[in-house]
């Protein structure tokens, strides 16, 4: 993968998926037919990345504890979707989003206040926020589910760039 300019990470899509026209669109700019081609790659991606990480976990530190964060169906579909609608595709690879464990292993904690902004039905009721250190230019959200089964308390919920 080539850098983009600043921090920004400029990742390669097979097939571009991205470009109309020989230029690089956000997902919301595309034409309809590019953007269900997006969408379906995106299904394909959450389920490969279920597929990889199922029965894996990433240990982490976060206020001075460690904590095993887990990977749901649920969470990597919400991952994908930020990744490849939210943020258009611009900082992970296919590759490297099959592959997430590895780049949110070597993430940094970023001191979180953990609100929880909106009523939540889910469980969650608090979030950590790692930024990744290799020029990504994203952080990653980890959610913890007291509701949960005791493997599975934290997972990997979200991935933004703010």
């Amino acid at each position: 993968m080539g850098k983009g300019a600043g921090s920004l990470r400029a990742s390669k899509w097979e097939g571009n998926i991205y470009t109309e026209n020989g230029v690089r669109k956000e997902y919301g700019d595309l034409s309809p037919g590019r953007k269900a081609a997006v969408r379906a790659e995106y299904k394909s991606v959450a389920n490969a990345m279920h597929r990889n990480l199922a029965n894996k976990s990433v240990l982490l530190e976060a206020d001075n504890k460690f904590i095993d964060v887990g990977f749901t169906r649920k969470g990597l579909e919400h991952v994908a979707r930020d990744a490849m609608l939210t943020l258009s595709g611009k900082y992970m690879s296919r590759s490297s989003m099959v592959h997430i464990d590895r780049i949110l292993a070597k993430a940094e904690y970023v001191p979180t206040d953990h609100k929880v902004y909106k009523e939540r039905k889910d469980g969650k009721e608090m979030f950590f926020r790692y930024k990744d250190k290799t020029g990504r230019g994203i952080y990653f959200k980890v959610a913890y589910n007291d509701r949960a089964e005791a493997g599975k308390r934290y997972i990997l919920y979200s991935v933004v760039d703010k």
